[in-house]
C-alpha cells in the first residue's frame, strides 16, 4: 500500500494540500478538481516524484508513471525507451508479453517521432510494465487522444488491472474514466475527499 499521513505541501505562500492522509491500495483511483488544485501535486507526492512539505509518505509498492506528454526520449528507439528503465534500476524483466498484450511488437524498431499519440501511449504503458510496477499513476493519460484511443487505453488499462493485479491512480478531466475506476477522490480548498 501507499500510505500518506497528514500530508501538506506549499508552493512559496500557497497551500496546494493541507492535511492529506489516505491509504492508496490496489484499486482503480480517480482524483477530480479543477485544474492548478493539486492534482498533479498530490500524483507527482504519491509516486515519491516530489516530497511533500510536510507529512509522510510510506509505500511498499513498486510505483510507475504515465504522463500526458509521454516523455519518450526521441532519439531513442520505442525498444530502447522501454528498456532504459530497465537499464538504469539493473532490472532484467522480459516484457515480449507486455509488448504483444499492448500490440506494439510492430513499432519496436520505431522512434517516438514515427508513431501516433495512441501507440506513444501504448509505449509509455509497456514503460511502465516493464519496470515491474505494482501501481500506476497516470496524470491526465489520455488528454492528447481522441474518443478511439482514449477507448483503447481504457480497455488496456482495464485488462492490466485485472492480469497483473495493478492498481492506478488516474487524474482526468474527461469523464468517460469514471467508468474505469472504482475510487473517485476530489480535491478542494488542499483536502482530499472521497
Amino acid at each position: 500500500m501507499i500510505n500518506l499521513t497528514s500530508v501538506s505541501h506549499n508552493f512559496g505562500n500557497n497551500n496546494v494540500l493541507r492535511g492529506v492522509s489516505y491509504k492508496f491500495e490496489k484499486n482503480k483511483y480517480l482524483v477530480v478538481g479543477p485544474s492548478g488544485v493539486g492534482k498533479t501535486t498530490l500524483l507527482n507526492i504519491v509516486g515519491s516524484i516530489i516530497k511533500p512539505s510536510y507529512g509522510k509518505v510510506e509505500s511498499n509498492y513498486k510505483v510507475g508513471m504515465i504522463f500526458q506528454d509521454f516523455k519518450l526520449l526521441n532519439d531513442f528507439t520505442v525498444k530502447e525507451n522501454i528498456e532504459l528503465p530497465l537499464q538504469i534500476n539493473n532490472l532484467s524483466t522480459k516484457y515480449t508479453e507486455i509488448i504483444n498484450l499492448l500490440g506494439i511488437q510492430h513499432l519496436i524498431n520505431h522512434y517516438p517521432d514515427e508513431i501516433s499519440g495512441g501507440e506513444k501511449q501504448r509505449v509509455a504503458v509497456a514503460r511502465a510494465l516493464a519496470s515491474g510496477a505494482e501501481f500506476i499513476i497516470a496524470d491526465e493519460p489520455t488528454g492528447n487522444l481522441d474518443l478511439e484511443n482514449t477507448k483503447k487505453i481504457l480497455a488496456i488499462f482495464e485488462h492490466i488491472h485485472k492480469k497483473f493485479n495493478i492498481g492506478f491512480l488516474v487524474s482526468s478531466h474527461d469523464s468517460i474514466w469514471e467508468n474505469f475506476c472504482n475510487i473517485k477522490l476530489s480535491i478542494e480548498d488542499g483536502v482530499l475527499t472521497c
